[in-house]
């Protein structure tokens, strides 16, 4: 059984393990099997192993089991943990303002947070609606008198999303009559 499990948090993606050597005085240690949340992920002949691509901010639950030369396994270490690193974005933007400019239109603007924001996305009701380098966005298409929810979020350069603004609320303008009224029917000229 390999002894002294050690799981390390190496980045927000990645988890560094290592381990004593196991011994087999018969047939010797082919390999090692690595298992994550109960799952095989590898097989490596040496007593260290970097587990990549996990997500940020999560818990994972590892343990080694030693395979002799002859192919068959040992029992499985005793348990170790590690909770990958957590990556922050930038900070979110301020200000953020929705001005109604038709029945179709909404101006947004907002304050960047700082140097570490390199672009934005944003929401209308809670869904993406689209990203910009700069601190303002234009929404179209809208419905007349419809109200509409926003929030910004700023991104790094990395691509990495820091929390959302306040969300506000902005309505668009009526739709205007602009038809003018039809001429006037049955007009009879009465003598006095």
């Amino acid at each position: 059984v390999p002894q002294d499990l050690a799981a390390t948090p190496v980045s927000a993606e990645s988890v560094s393990l290592s381990w004593s050597p196991s011994t087999d005085e018969e047939s010797g240690i082919a390999y090692y099997r690595v298992y994550r949340d109960g799952s095989e992920i590898a097989t490596p002949a040496g007593t260290e192993f970097q587990d990549s691509g996990l997500a940020s901010g999560t818990t994972y639950e590892y343990r080694i089991s030693a395979v002799n030369g002859q192919g068959l396994e040992g029992d499985l270490s005793v348990a170790a943990s590690a909770t990958t690193l957590v990556v922050e974005g930038p900070a979110a933007p301020t200000d953020l303002t929705a001005t109604p400019i038709s029945s179709s239109q909404i101006d947004l603007a907002w304050t960047s947070p700082g140097d570490d924001a390199a672009s934005y996305r944003i929401f209308r009701d809670d869904s993406l609606l689209g990203s910009v380098v700069g601190t303002a966005f234009v929404d179209t298409g809208l419905q007349p008198a419809t109200t509409y929810r926003y929030s910004v979020a700023s991104l790094d350069a990395a691509g990495i999303q820091g929390p959302r603004s306040t969300e506000i609320s902005a309505t668009t303008q009526p739709v205007e009559d602009v038809t003018p009224p039809a001429p006037p029917t049955g007009l009879r000229v009465v003598s006095p």
